[in-house]
Formats: C-alpha cells, sequence, structure tokens
C-alpha cells in the first residue's frame, strides 16, 4: 500500500470529534517508515484539520481538505480547485430562496457566513474556527479562489439529497454532495476528493491498486472510484456502502485505527478477506 486516504467525520473522529490520537500517531508512523503515506480527505477546512495534529504529525501527513479542493503537503499548498465567482453566487441566490438552507463560502483566505442564522453560525464553528461575516456574497473579494459553498440543512439526508440532484442539475458548473447528516457541499467538478486522491497517486507515482480510502458519506464516493482498497464505515451512508468493497467496524469503535494497525503487522492487507462484502 502506498497511499491512504482518510476522512475524519464519522470515520476517524468519534460523535464528540475525538480520536485515539496515541494510536494514530504510532500507525502514521510506522506506515510512512515502510513506505505508506496516509491523507486526511476531509471536507473541513486546512486551518480545522491542522488543530488535530501536532507539529511532528502534520509533517508527516498529507492532508486533501475542503474535499480534496486544497491539497497541502508539509504546510504548503500543493493544488487547489476553484467553483466559479458566478456560478457561486447564482447557488447562494437559489439557496436563500427556501429557509432552512445557510450558506458558508470557503475560500483560499478563510471562511465566510453568508446568513445571520445563529443555528447556522453556532453549526459552522464546529468545523470553522475562523469566521467572517457577508451581508452580501459581492462583498467577497473576487480574487479569493473559492474552494467549496457549505450549504448547513435543517431538512433530512433525504432532502437533502433531493436538493444536491436539484443543484446538479441547475447549475453542472459546480458538483454538489451531501456530507454527513445536515451538509450539502458544492465544489468544482474539477475539484473532488477523487480528483484529489488522483493528483496524489501521480505525486506519489502510483495508482490505485495501491491505495485504500476510508469513508462514510457521499462526498467520499469519487474517492472510493479511484482506489482498490474502498472501505466503508460501519455507520456508512447506505448509497455510500453500496459501492464500497469491504465494511469495518464504526467510527466510535475506532475501526479505521484498528486497520491501519493490522496494515503495520501485515503489509500484505491478506486480513481485509474477512471485511469483504
Amino acid at each position: 500500500m502506498k497511499l491512504i486516504a482518510i476522512d475524519m467525520d464519522g470515520t476517524l473522529l468519534r460523535g464528540d470529534k475525538s480520536f485515539d490520537l496515541d494510536r494514530f500517531e504510532r500507525a502514521v508512523h510506522a506506515l510512512k517508515e515502510a513506505g505508506t503515506r496516509v491523507c486526511i480527505a476531509s471536507g473541513n477546512s486546512y486551518p480545522k484539520l491542522r488543530g488535530y495534529f501536532d507539529d511532528q504529525l502534520r509533517q508527516e501527513l498529507l492532508f486533501a481538505s475542503t474535499n480534496g479542493n486544497a491539497i497541502m503537503v508539509e504546510e504548503q499548498g500543493l493544488h487547489y480547485s476553484a467553483l466559479d465567482y458566478d456560478t457561486t453566487e447564482a447557488i447562494i441566490d437559489f439557496l436563500n430562496e427556501f429557509s432552512d438552507f445557510f450558506c458558508l463560502v470557503m475560500t483560499d483566505c478563510g471562511s465566510y457566513a453568508v446568513t445571520q442564522d445563529q443555528d447556522a453560525l453556532d453549526h459552522f464553528r464546529l468545523y470553522h474556527p475562523h469566521i467572517d461575516h457577508l451581508v452580501n456574497f459581492r462583498d467577497l473579494n473576487p480574487e479569493e479562489a473559492i474552494l467549496q459553498l457549505s450549504v448547513m440543512s435543517k431538512r433530512s439526508v433525504a432532502d437533502n439529497k433531493v436538493m444536491t440532484r436539484i443543484l446538479n442539475e441547475r447549475f453542472p458548473e459546480g458538483h454538489a454532495v451531501t456530507s454527513g447528516g445536515r451538509w450539502i457541499d458544492v465544489f468544482s467538478p474539477q475539484g473532488g476528493k477523487g480528483k484529489a486522491i488522483r493528483y496524489l497517486q501521480d505525486y506519489l507515482q502510483t495508482d490505485a491498486s495501491q491505495t485504500m480510502a476510508f469513508g462514510d458519506s457521499l462526498n467520499d464516493q469519487t474517492m472510493m472510484e479511484v482506489v482498490d482498497y474502498s472501505l466503508a464505515m460501519g455507520n456508512a451512508d447506505p448509497d455510500l456502502l453500496a459501492i464500497c468493497r469491504y465494511q469495518i467496524g464504526d467510527n466510535e469503535s475506532q475501526a479505521v485505527i484498528d486497520i491501519l494497525e493490522a496494515l503495520v503487522a501485515d503489509p500484505s492487507a491478506a486480513f481485509l478477506a474477512q471485511y469483504r462484502r
């Protein structure tokens, strides 16, 4: 195995946003020593992700943050995928016609709330340590690269899946996916986790046959499609599970770290046969 991509929320992280850091750090270090790089592939921004890991561990990890639209290596930006400015504005205007969708614009410079709804702002802050406010989207500096439009929803997951289909039909210049229970993420069709993993495969001179991915939500789908070892969590969305080759335990039991430790002990990954679907 040359590359392992790991989602955060609902995958590595427990529901309270904790994980077994010491075990994870030991596994990442051992895997890197054996020639395997671990990538954190998450819808979260890089400033949020870096807070989970100390300086030394960040140097060992790769990051495909903001759903893969910002690839970071050793604290430096390696590659960015941007959503068109006018498309972003059109999507925000459309969603503002509804009372239960709230928008956060994520750029290469920061995160910007385009709402005054307090519940939405409180939820945004769970994932974004620093948020600025835009009274109007046009107040955003057009020189900033828009990495993602994150939409907090007060609707059900089923309703959010319907909205993603509507957004993808109305705005083909963007790509919408559900993420977790309350989020819809919209980014460039040239971005996403799958494109990020492809980029890192080229960067590391490897391919799908030597790549593993862990995930739980539909924003993980594209990376599952570009790896041979696609591992859905026990708590995964059924639509994601349907396309994965393996299913492991859930995030609360720290199943990802169990697999990493098993891979250190058995680099052939023969033990995965017990998780085959």
